[in-house]
């Protein structure tokens, strides 16, 4: 029994271990950790806001604000692979991003459950559309970063 044990303590110590001579040998926590990011004006919008998100192995939680966005507007919005403007594929299922609905103020808010983890070795972004019917247009647009 003791032997199982320290055969299986030192399995996981290897797995806590995270570069070996310059290689990451700890793929784990490479889809694990906080990462948020600020969401600058597109296309003379005037809409900015701020994004955090939580990923965990197999899963990322998301939430993302918005301010400055016109009252009544419906933007949808998406984590993309790759940086603004590179037109890299969205993260996850696009159905999983509710619309964010912007009130009298301005403001709007928005929650996701993506069924993906963020990798430490990708690059991301947010892109905030001007419209349901104009996804082509982009009104806000951020780096998501680790």
């Amino acid at each position: 029994m003791r032997a199982l044990l320290l055969i299986g303590l030192t399995a996981l110590t290897a797995c806590t271990v995270s570069t070996n001579g310059g290689v990451d040998v700890d793929p784990v926590t490479d889809l694990m950790g906080d990462w948020e990011g600020q969401l600058s004006p597109q296309n003379n919008s005037g809409i900015v806001g701020a994004v955090a998100a939580r990923s965990a192995v197999a899963t990322t939680g998301v939430s993302l604000s918005i301010a400055g966005a016109t009252s009544g507007a419906r933007h949808p919005w998406h984590i993309h692979r790759g940086t603004c403007g590179s037109g890299g594929a969205i993260v996850g299922d696009a159905g999983a991003y509710p619309v964010l609905q912007v009130g009298a103020n301005g403001q709007a808010s928005a929650s996701a459950d993506l069924n993906v983890a963020l990798s430490e070795d990708g690059q991301y972004y947010i892109n905030v559309h001007r419209s349901p019917q104009d996804l082509g247009t982009i009104v806000a647009c951020g780096a998501l970063r680790d």
